[in-house]
């Protein structure tokens, strides 16, 4: 709730689960963690947008199959990104390219 008093227009993209091939490390926990972050979002009458990373992927890189390895290049390549020093992991630059990919969708 304080993050909504601070920021009323807070938007959460939400990185949708694998499919056809992805691997998920631990499911029990990405289930549990996505509950808790859709009730969440629910109890402050926020509606996340489930985003897929292929979709980003394409974006970034023009392969919606793109390895981890390019597509953390590419984010670490964008001069222009905030913060892009703390996309450290393959997994964070996935949040990242998430996230561009939803802000193209919502301009």
């Amino acid at each position: 709730r304080r993050l909504v008093a601070l920021y009323p227009d807070l938007k959460v993209a939400h990185e949708a689960p694998p499919r056809g091939g992805g691997m998920v490390r631990d499911p029990s926990r990405s289930i549990l963690a996505a509950a808790a972050g859709w009730n969440a979002c629910e109890a402050v009458g926020i509606q996340p947008t489930l985003m897929t990373p292929q979709a980003g992927k394409l974006l970034l890189t023009g392969e919606r199959g793109a390895e981890k390895k390019r597509v953390a290049e590419v984010v670490r390549d964008l001069n222009w990104l905030p913060g892009r020093e703390l996309l450290t992991n393959y997994d964070k630059c996935d949040a990242a390219v998430v996230a561009l990919k939803y802000l193209e969708e919502h301009r």
